[in-house]
């Protein structure tokens, strides 16, 4: 499995690599830290794209308008939001956007590799029911 973290917290992202990279079913793990070209990125280089919503840092919008551009892009990897904002507007938003997860940044490595897993295998992680929010 061909990984990639966008995240602009440098600590954080680089012990999830660490920790994912530990992993037999993990090939790769990439960051993302150039974002002077991120709509020409390739991401379909990828199996899952783990993108954090705060990227004020990096990118001129929030990292859900960044997943959804990518989608709407056709990108063939599995794109995951990844973060700590778990109001459930942003993940009603993720969801209907196309996106395979929504990981709270709280869970533990093992839960994490859990869930990527069974993304890669198809499935999709959500918490919340589909209600619509406003």
């Amino acid at each position: 499995m061909k990984i990639l973290l966008v995240d602009d917290h440098k600590l954080f992202s680089q012990s999830i690599k660490l920790i994912l990279e530990l992993s037999e079913v993990i090939e790769r793990v990439d960051l993302m830290d150039d974002f002077s070209s991120v709509l020409d990125f390739s991401y379909d280089d990828y199996d899952i794209v783990l993108i954090d919503i705060n990227l004020t840092s990096l990118y001129q919008e929030d990292g859900l308008s960044l997943a959804q551009t990518i989608i709407e892009n056709g990108c063939s990897a599995k794109i995951v939001i990844l973060t700590g904002y778990s109001k459930r507007m942003y993940e009603y938003r993720a969801k209907i956007m196309g996106a395979w997860g929504f990981l709270d940044k709280s869970i533990g490595p093992e839960e994490l590799l859990q869930n990527l897993l069974r993304i890669y295998q198809g499935g999709k992680i959500f918490s919340r029911s589909e209600e619509r929010f406003s």
